[in-house]
């Protein structure tokens, strides 16, 4: 696509970032089932810390 290698990084590492706390306060709002949502929360904040420690050692190895 012609990007430069911090746009690339910028890209990867937001796309990396885990599920706010958005959804669960919907959740909390509409009466539905929070622990399902809070779940996720927790599964992708540290798939995130992984995924992003991955990245960036990766990345400063190239």
């Amino acid at each position: 696509m012609g990007l430069s290698d911090l746009w690339i990084s910028s890209i990867v590492i937001l796309s990396a970032l885990p599920t706010g706390t958005g959804p669960f306060m919907l959740a909390q709002y509409y009466k539905a089932d929070g622990s399902v949502i809070s779940h996720v929360v927790l599964i992708t904040t540290v798939c995130s810390l992984l995924t992003i420690s991955s990245f960036l050692w990766w990345s400063n190895r190239i």
